[in-house]
């Protein structure tokens, strides 16, 4: 219930043979072959060579596909006019960004996780994607040609591994819908985490845990001595519904959770646990039951508990969402989409946290990305309210959503963890 590379190199040399059809009189000679253009200098020596470099970005469990993603190699060069490309039908503002290095060719991946790369590359090079906090690297042995990576997986259990914090909570379980993404092994039934499996840190917010593991309030304690409390070591920390709320009455841990934001932490907060969003960051969404509370004032904790239980809404997607579901299975084999392009979010408890919209002087744009009819307070007639939003905090993001992430009791998956899914790789 909701209430929560192994890459294969292969380089294919193209010879162009140039042949000149010649008449027989010196009067009309044939002409000459061009000479074939010089290797363009790579930066500090060396020379750089044109290629053709495809592949398919995916999660770790192989399937999943990134779409939208940077690609591009480093010390490369554009090879011809048009090479920075971006996947047909993503607006110019949902662009995959740009190289750390101006003049580095790089294109970005399609909804399906495929990319086409094309510039002049230097010897060894190296190709990257880079995916919201994710990052996939790929050295390759060829200096040129047509080059076919084939999966590109993003690493787990490894140094370069992004590294993610989950609390437990009793209403939610973020933990099992990443270990379906491939960050953890499932249990027989394909819908639990084997614990001690999981490619991310556990922090037992809810009792649940064995003792082994460490209690949400260490991520705002300095354990391994660095200066600075532990929370800081996570480019991503998930906060289940159902948490120990009162580990954020402390003014002092709010402050920690800024700062965390703004110097480039991703957050992701779901439902009951949403004062750690309006608390921290009360400027940017307006939650339901404090009418007139200044946008930049934190409202009244757990007001906006106000959801009706037992609802089914056929939300609306962002566009890039929702083409992005468009092209993965839900439940044994079904699209996630309705057939009118809506999305099925079913599932509620009663009490569930509810959004009102963005505040109209929040400092950064809110992203809606799901939005859809419900009835909360009482109400008999379902208004259309945000479910899923996210904004920009300094050089961090934080993610809610009003709904769960758990299974629903059968394998496969269903349109919220899908959902959950594509918006890891948007943190």
């Amino acid at each position: 219930m909701l209430h929560r590379l192994r890459p294969t190199l292969a380089s294919i040399t193209l010879l162009f043979l140039v042949a000149a059809c010649g008449g027989g009189g010196g009067d009309n000679p044939a002409p000459a072959p061009a000479p074939a253009p010089a290797p363009a200098p790579a930066p500090g020596g060396g020379t750089l060579t044109s290629a053709t470099i495809t592949g398919t970005l995916l999660a770790p469990d192989g399937t999943t596909p990134l779409g939208n993603a940077l690609v591009y190699v480093e010390g490369s060069a554009i090879a011809r006019a048009g090479a920075r490309t971006r996947p047909l039908g993503v607006p110019a503002a949902d662009v995959c960004g740009t190289p750390p290095t101006a003049g580095w060719s790089y294109t970005c991946s399609a909804a399906d996780g495929t990319f086409t790369w094309d510039g002049n590359i230097p010897a060894n090079a190296k190709l990257v994607a880079v995916k919201g906090a994710f990052r996939i690297e790929q050295t390759l042995s060829v200096s040129g040609g047509t080059v076919a990576l084939g999966n590109l997986l993003v690493p787990t259990g490894t140094p370069a591994a992004t590294r993610m914090a989950v609390v437990t909570g009793s209403f939610d379980s973020v933990q099992n819908v990443l270990a379906k993404l491939g960050f953890g092994t499932l249990d027989a039934s394909g819908l639990q985490l084997v614990l001690g499996s999981e490619q991310f840190d556990l922090f037992d917010g809810d009792d649940t845990l064995p003792a082994s593991y460490p209690e949400f309030v260490a991520l705002f304690q300095d354990g391994d001595s660095s200066g600075r409390p532990d929370i800081f070591n996570y480019a991503i920390v998930f906060l289940n519904c159902g948490l120990d709320e009162s580990v954020g009455a402390d003014p002092a841990r709010l402050q920690i959770l800024r700062d965390y934001v703004e110097q480039g932490g991703r957050l992701y907060v779901s439902d009951l646990a949403y004062d750690f969003v309006e608390q921290a960051f009360p400027q940017y969404v307006d939650f339901e039951g404090s009418a007139g509370t200044a946008a930049a004032s934190p409202e009244t904790p757990e007001v906006a508990q106000l959801g009706d239980s037992d609802i089914t809404s056929a939300a609306t997607l962002d566009p890039q969402l929702q083409t992005w579901l468009g092209g993965v299975t839900c439940g044994s084999g079904a699209s996630c989409l309705n057939a009118n392009g809506t999305a099925t979010i079913e599932g509620f408890l009663s009490g569930w946290a509810v959004m009102a919209g963005a505040h109209d002087s929040a400092p950064s744009n809110v992203r809606v990305w799901v939005s859809g009819p419900v009835t909360f307070d009482g109400q008999a007639t379902p208004v259309t309210r945000p479910l899923t939003v996210g904004f920009n905090v300094g050089s961090g993001r934080v993610t809610y959503t009003s709904y769960h992430n758990e299974p629903f009791g059968a394998a496969g998956f269903v349109p919220v963890e899908r959902i959950l899914q594509f918006l890891v790789f948007e943190l």
